[in-house]
């Protein structure tokens, strides 16, 4: 095998190792909330990372598949690529600021209008503290996966996040045996500050 197909077969283990994690994780933190915290508490969660992901596509936009691409086509200096980091940085922490109070108040029509349910309400607004580590992570990834760094820009984007959480709750589980909807919204913002 030549040096070329070996990197690319590394890369590609590697990539798929991230991404295999990544669902693996999910599956485990889906079994653990749901045994722990029952199905209601599952869907809070599972409905409050659907409606954050709809709001991370809003304050992203077109910036995550346009970087990564510039910084591809580019050969960027290390200073260079550190101004481009901290103009994106800027920009979408501005634009996170000004969408999530439209965010609770779309979960203010979700959980309370539509579902009578000032917990889901609760820990969505909690979740909303990580919105802006979250799309923060995801420019980073956007970033790497530019400089052609894939598996480390899947670590980046999903699969930290997703470990940090499944190793948490199971040690939550494990010191004290169950987990309020409240403390999953703080163990998710805590892993997107941590990522």
């Amino acid at each position: 095998m030549t040096s070329t197909k070996k990197i690319v077969a590394k890369e590609v283990v590697l990539t798929t190792t991230a991404k295999a994690a990544t669902a693996v994780f999910a599956i485990v933190i889906s079994l653990v909330i749901t045994r722990l915290s029952g199905k209601e508490a599952f869907g809070i969660i599972s409905l409050s990372n659907q409606l954050l992901g709809f709001f991370i596509i809003v304050i992203i936009g077109g910036h995550y598949q346009h970087i990564t691409r510039y910084i591809a086509r580019s050969r960027l200096s290390v200073h260079s690529l550190h101004q481009i980091q901290n103009t994106l940085r800027t920009t979408i922490s501005k634009r996170t600021l000004a969408v999530a109070p439209i965010a609770l108040l779309v979960a203010v029509g979700v959980f309370i209008v539509q579902n009578k349910n000032i917990g889901g309400l609760i820990a969505f607004a909690l979740m909303t503290v990580g919105l802006l580590f979250q799309v923060l992570s995801r420019i980073n990834a956007s970033i790497l996966l530019g400089l052609r760094k894939v598996w480390q820009s899947s670590w980046a984007e999903n699969t930290l996040v997703n470990f940090i959480v499944c190793v948490s709750l199971i040690a939550v589980y494990l010191a004290k045996g169950t987990v309020s909807i409240i403390t999953i919204a703080i163990i998710y913002v805590s892993a997107r500050i941590i990522t």
